[in-house]
């Protein structure tokens, strides 16, 4: 037989049978920032290392306190598929509700706040083509889960701790692809537009995950027990 020709990444050892959805987690957790022991490493299987600005590790959750403060993810591995389906989960617990961007998307042609508080401290989704989802108003001081999952056959869907809140039912054609930047609690420095008014989030930010699988309500429901 001819010896093989081709990459290969990623190659680990388990010493004990993995469950079905610690599987399906090795293939569609892109990375999970936990943010424990003083860590900005990715606890999911692709171990990536986030840069943050102005921002410090406080009871396992990351603060931000400062007039520009960011935690920045610039290099992740997606699968490159048009039309992928995709999820966003994330705990915050915002000092002020003051309209800011929460989780920023941004490469070298286009930029906008996937997910963002409006000035009434409401909670918004964006997708590009104008999509857009509106979701409660959150009380600052207090910890709320925010997921949004995407599908090009069930559209944006947002949970707010763990219950579906809010979705749309159509849904242009979209994909994340691994030359987006992805920044947490501001814009992207090399966004010339910013949607949103407002300084930087003003708060805590925790259980940072993204996958590149549409997680059903049982998932969802999953990780808000699971965390905080």
């Amino acid at each position: 037989s001819e010896a093989y020709h081709g990459y290969i990444d990623q190659l680990s050892y388990s010493s004990r049978p993995k469950s079905s959805n610690e599987i399906l987690d090795d293939a569609t957790l892109v990375f999970y920032f936990a943010f424990n022991n003083n860590s900005f490493l990715d606890s999911g299987p692709n171990r990536i290392i986030g840069t943050s600005y102005n921002v410090i590790l406080i009871n396992d959750a990351l603060q931000f306190y400062q007039s520009f403060s960011y935690f920045q993810i610039e290099t992740f591995i997606l699968p490159n598929i048009d039309n992928a389906s995709s999820s966003i989960a994330l705990w915050i617990n915002p000092s002020s509700t003051n309209s800011t961007s929460i989780v920023h998307v941004s490469n070298n042609f286009s930029c906008w706040n996937m997910i963002s508080l409006n000035d009434q401290g409401h909670i918004i989704l964006e997708y590009p083509q104008n999509q857009t989802i509106m979701g409660p108003s959150v009380i600052s001081n207090s910890w709320t889960h925010i997921t949004q999952t995407y599908s090009i056959n069930n559209g944006i869907k947002l949970y707010i701790n763990g219950t579906l809140f809010n979705q749309t039912y159509s849904s242009s054609s979209f994909s994340i692809d691994p030359s987006y930047t992805i920044t947490v609690g501001n814009c992207s420095q090399n966004c010339y537009v910013c949607d949103v008014n407002g300084t930087s989030y003003d708060g805590f930010i925790d259980e940072f995950r993204v996958y590149t699988r549409e997680l059903n309500a049982s998932n969802v429901q999953k990780l808000t027990i699971q965390s905080k």
